[in-house]
């Protein structure tokens, strides 16, 4: 029996379908609407995609696609192998160089005079038990220190091929290349020595070049072996980074040139965390796997310098333990000798088998000394030495300055966000969201952060920690002009309510809070001296008839109007009176200098003394920060001729405030310095020796004067020199910097705007006056200037030249950078958005420039800085310390595709 539907439910049900159907129908649009504004998206991943698969598959095994028209690969039972006198055989396979002008195998056909076919490669191959990274045997055993040190370091080894021709007695060498057994790759050799690849060989030798006492791997040999077919993680890892970076940076169309920067947005913040996550990470998880340092005995190395890697360990230990030189013994002619810096009685001392004598230490009445500064150990290892003693029943651990140096790293690449987020708020709050990660990331780079994070040792503890400090204490200067925004009524405490007599109470009466946020150029500017009698009043009558007087001037002085007088930032001279100009003008921008701020950041940078002494010029950048406070009178009243001449109670009380503020940072930076010239008398007896000129070093610094003449070429070496490229790998050579006399030189392979090419920003503000006049930034740009230079200098001069001391002004020049890259993005956005200008750029065109410019400057920024951490040509490399990462990183990107 069946029911009739009501007409009613019908309506519904139809009413409901088309609903459905309409909802339908907008997401289906929606969704067409997101994929057209995706597309151009889609397309660019695609061909990145496409582009990083055949890069992968064709260019990087370009070995394995050649060997299908190489010769066909020989039997390894036809072939035999000689080894020379040169090489020891220590077991099945281990060779040690004993002879290096007999240091070759060779290898001949068994049943003819010649190979059956042309050679094109030698395959080498070794056992996985013999490899580096699981055999402790490959360290070589000699008699002869230096070449056991060597030896030691050497479990790689320069090969060349050799070959004699058919009809010829001549044998024909190829160029060098590198067998590192573990690192499959390295382990094909090509045979270059014949401009005929299809010319037959009778014999082939390999010539191993490495320094006698080194022990290598090396197993069996098989020719025109076909090379694996491979795809590395790494390497694909590598492409997509590099390719995701141009979509997202240097394609102008990227989303995040279409958002605001904006600190206060979650997501954004969450971006900045992921970035910088791999360092934190590095910060937590390698001091769990390196454990404590070694501050116990030291064993000695005779015949040669002893290398002690954690002085400030031992430092911290000493403190703890009540005095300031190292508990490392002291050999008795070492403690007798008349002149113990002398370098020629050190050697013969160290070829009599004197031990131990510790490089780089200060030696000075009969002690140890570090000559680094005080503060990291005070910051870090004394407090993880009393850590550590508390868990082990007295007993602390030395902290490894590889966690200091990572810790410090950390929270400098936090301050350079800070930093540079600090200068957008400031002066430029239009900045997109891609400009500001791009500007993070050079001054990251800038401050040489990447390379002390590949050289973590004690030299760049105090090195890092400066530039922390440096950068920490003008975040809290540019933090210091606070705007009035509102206030929080006062409460009274609990002790106040429940414990205090009432008749007390009504005298502390609660004050009221100011909220205040830092000062912005949006704010408005201070008025000109010539009509600003208002900043140095301290009455609200008195602004009241300022206002008044101003208003009814308008007419006669449109400069002077009551719109215009609005429009400017007051200046009060403390917190209290900005506080009572707010509350009867809460219309007008109310500022004032946070004594709170001014204070911290003098600590911070007077504390340098005790990390990088001469990264305290840096507060002279207060200067800069502060002079239209100190025009207005609030600072240094007292270096004013005219400020003693005027008379009055506004005048007075201008004059106390000003003595205030500046007893406040002086009094504060002295006391920052006492400490530290009291650590220097208590060492040395005198309160500037920082006892650097007592070092055991390559020459005799008490007697050594530093050469006024190689001022100017180390500066520009430091700066200008182009960088020298190389056809090899990672293919950075060495520019040739020569010195007329002697001074401490690393290897160099160019100028900082060619190595950190970031920093060729900084040359925009050399000529965007217009847009600093504008902004209000010739003081801090011309300051920055002069204080890079100045800090160059110093270090061209009493240092020398070293990658590691680039960091102590190379931030300087990335500051300039982040500057010249907001005001090339300022100076786009005035441009108007018809094409009116001569060159025929429009407001999106500009942008789109500027954008891909910086996007590309900082690609090539990134791409030399792996050039520069994997280049063999400086000292203390990632060849040297990791030669196993080392070698397969170059295995991934030249074994695969070498012709």
């Amino acid at each position: 029996m069946s029911t009739a539907q009501s007409p009613q439910g019908t309506g519904l049900k139809i009413a409901t379908t088309r609903e459905t159907a309409d909802n339908n129908s907008a997401r289906i649009a929606r969704a067409k609407a997101w994929l057209r504004r995706r597309r151009g998206l889609a397309i660019s991943l695609l061909c990145a995609v496409l582009v990083i698969l055949l890069v992968e598959i064709f260019v990087f095994n370009i070995r394995f696609w050649q060997s299908f028209s190489s010769p066909r690969a020989l039997d390894p039972q036809s072939v035999r192998v000689t080894y020379s006198s040169g090489l020891q055989r220590s077991s099945s396979e281990l060779f040690t160089v004993i002879d290096g002008q007999k240091s070759y195998v060779e290898v001949k056909p068994i049943d003819s005079y010649e190979f059956s076919d042309p050679i094109d490669m030698v395959h080498v191959i070794s056992t996985p038990q013999y490899t580096p990274d699981s055999s402790a045997e490959l360290v070589g055993s000699s008699t002869d220190s230096d070449a056991k040190v060597a030896g030691e370091r050497q479990w790689w080894v320069g090969v060349r091929v050799q070959v004699l021709p058919v009809g010829s007695n001549q044998w024909v060498t190829g160029e060098e290349q590198t067998y590192a057994p573990g690192v499959e790759a390295s382990s094909y050799l090509k045979v270059d020595a014949l401009n005929n690849p299809h010319q037959r060989v009778q014999a082939l030798r390999l010539w191993f070049q490495a320094p006698l006492g080194s022990t290598f791997a090396f197993g069996s040999l098989r020719l025109n072996d076909r090379p694996p077919f491979s795809i590395s993680p790494l390497r694909v890892s590598l492409l997509v980074f590099v390719a995701l970076f141009i979509i997202c940076f240097v394609d102008p169309r990227s989303a995040f040139y279409r958002r605001r920067y904006n600190p206060r947005s979650p997501a954004q913040l969450a971006l900045i965390c992921v970035g910088l996550a791999p360092l934190a990470l590095a910060a937590i998880v390698v001091p769990i796997l390196l454990g404590g340092a070694n501050i116990g005995p030291v064993k000695p190395t005779i015949g040669n310098y002893t290398y002690e890697q954690d002085q400030y360990a031992r430092l911290a230990d000493a403190l703890i333990h009540g005095h300031p030189w190292l508990d490392l013994p002291v050999p008795d002619q070492l403690a007798q000798a008349r002149n113990p810096y002398s370098m020629a009685l050190r050697a013969q001392m160290l070829s009599e088998g004197v031990a131990p004598v510790f490089w780089d230490h200060v030696f000075w009445g009969g002690r140890w000394y570090v000559y680094f500064g005080l503060l990291p150990a005070l910051l870090f290892f004394v407090p993880f030495e009393l850590l550590t003693m508390l868990f082990n029943g007295g007993q602390g651990y030395g902290l490894p300055a590889t966690d200091a140096v990572l810790l410090t790293l950390f929270l400098l690449s936090v301050w350079c966000v800070l930093l540079v987020s600090r200068l957008i708020q400031r002066y430029f709050p239009q900045t997109s969201l891609g400009m500001a990660l791009m500007l993070f990331f050079g001054v990251m780079t800038g401050s040489n952060l990447f390379f002390l994070l590949f050289k973590p040792d004690f030299y760049a503890t105090p090195v890092a920690l400066g530039v922390l400090l440096a950068f920490q204490g003008l975040w809290c200067w540019l933090s210091a002009r606070r705007v009035v925004v509102g206030v929080r009524p006062g409460k009274r405490s609990w002790l106040a309510r429940h414990v205090l007599p009432a008749s007390l109470l009504l005298r502390l009466s609660p004050r009221d809070k100011l909220i205040t946020r830092p000062w912005a150029l949006s704010d408005g500017v201070y008025p000109p001296l010539a009509s600003s009698k208002v900043v140095r009043w301290h009455k609200p009558s008195h602004l009241r008839a300022a206002c008044r007087m101003s208003s009814s001037a308008s007419a006669s002085s449109p400069r002077t109007s009551a719109r215009e007088f609005a429009a400017y930032a007051h200046l009060a001279t403390n917190k209290r009176q900005a506080q009572a100009l707010w509350s009867t003008h809460p219309e007008l921008t109310i500022t004032y200098v946070s004594r709170l701020h001014l204070v911290w950041g003098t600590l911070l940078l007077a504390a340098n003394i005790g990390a990088r002494p001469h990264l305290v010029a840096t507060a002279l950048l207060a200067f800069v920060i502060f002079w239209p406070e100190i025009r207005r009178g609030v600072f240094f009243t007292w270096l004013q001729a005219n400020a003693w001449k005027k008379d009055g109670g506004k005048a007075r009380q201008l004059r106390w405030q000003s003595l205030t503020n500046d007893a406040s940072v002086i009094l504060t930076g002295l006391l920052t310095f006492l400490p530290f010239l009291a650590y220097n008398y208590w060492r040395f007896g005198s309160f500037t020796d920082f006892g650097n000129k007592y070092q055991l070093t390559v020459i005799d610094l008490t007697t050594y004067k530093e050469p006024l003449n190689l001022l100017a070429p180390i500066m520009y070496y430091y700066l200008l020199i182009p960088v020298k490229f190389s056809a090899h790998f990672p293919f950075l050579g060495i520019a040739a910097t020569p010195l007329s006399s002697w001074q401490y030189e690393e290897q160099w392979s160019g100028g900082l705007p060619w190595l950190i090419p970031f920093t060729l920003l900084a040359l925009i503000t050399l000529v965007a006056w217009r847009q600093l006049r504008a902004k209000h930034l010739v003081g801090l740009v011309s300051g920055l200037w002069l204080l890079g230079l100045l800090l160059c200098a110093f270090d061209s001069y009493y240092a020398g030249l070293s990658l590691r001391y680039l960091a102590d002004f190379a931030w300087a020049f990335a500051l300039l950078a982040v500057l010249g890259a907001l005001l090339a993005q300022a100076w786009a956005r005035s441009l108007p958005d018809t094409p009116h200008h001569r060159f025929g750029l429009t407001k999106t065109r500009g942008l789109a420039l500027v954008h891909s410019f910086v996007g590309l400057i900082t690609l090539a920024t990134f791409l030399l800085l792996l050039m520069m951490i994997l280049s063999p040509l400086r000292n203390s490399t990632l060849h040297d310390n990791a030669s196993n990462l080392w070698f397969s990183v170059r295995a991934l990107f030249v074994n695969g595709f070498t012709v």
